[in-house]
């Protein structure tokens, strides 16, 4: 009787984790795309930046990260970010991604910058994935 007891709240507790990954939480995956300058994971410049798994979201739910900015040779760059290649393309509804370094005319070889992910309160979907662009253009 007591191993019976034990094998349903154990499967119960399976059932419930899986609803509650599934129905209230998201998942995302990021490309990140460098244009005139390259993003890094680490502040000397040695772990590139191309992906970022930003795991599961729930609902409400802000991320952040702090990546590194290297700027090649000498010309000053003005900063800019956007997103693109939502999937599915609904869910540029959902997220916003924001960053501290927007405009930002950068003169420093290595920058410190911090990206954000928001998620609203009642996503409809279970899972996205999108680009970061990062862009340096000349000053």
């Amino acid at each position: 009787m007591v191993a019976a007891l034990l094998l349903f709240m154990a499967v119960a507790l399976v059932y419930a984790a899986s609803y509650l990954v599934s129905k209230h939480y998201m998942q995302s995956h990021v490309t990140i795309k460098a244009l005139g300058i390259k993003v890094y994971f680490d502040s000397n410049c040695t772990e590139i930046c191309e992906y970022i798994n930003w795991g599961y979201f729930a609902p409400g739910e802000n991320k952040s990260i702090t990546v590194y900015l290297y700027r090649e040779g000498n010309v000053n760059a003005t900063l800019h970010m956007y997103t693109m290649d939502w999937e599915p393309e609904n869910a540029s509804g959902c997220l916003e991604v924001n960053w501290d370094r927007e405009g930002y005319y950068m003169s420093e070889t290595v920058l410190e910058a911090t990206i954000t992910v928001s998620v609203c309160s009642e996503p409809s979907i279970e899972e996205a994935s999108w680009s970061i662009v990062v862009e340096a253009t000349e000053a």
